[in-house]
């Protein structure tokens, strides 16, 4: 996993960008439910398209690892929206 990380640093600083960048909205908009949504939202497409990205350049895009982050995306959803 580590040497993945290392192949593809690009990839997952971006991952990392768009997980602390959608938490801090989460944090700064948590007292305007729809602005908090939109960003849990935004957050959750970005992971998904992210999702897509990553896998068409490493050539390991199937139809399974795409429903597997739609579902991460939508259990995330789920979790920030009864914790918040």
């Amino acid at each position: 996993m580590i040497a993945e990380i290392k192949k593809h640093s690009s990839h997952y600083f971006a991952l990392g960008l768009i997980i602390v960048l959608g938490l801090v909205a989460i944090l700064t908009f948590r007292f305007d439910p729809l602005l908090k949504n939109l960003a849990v939202y935004s957050m959750a497409g970005l992971y998904v398209l992210w999702g897509v990205i990553h896998h068409r350049a490493t050539d390991h895009l199937r139809a399974k690892v795409v429903l597997e982050y739609i579902l991460v995306a939508v259990l995330g959803v789920l979790i920030i929206n009864t914790l918040i």
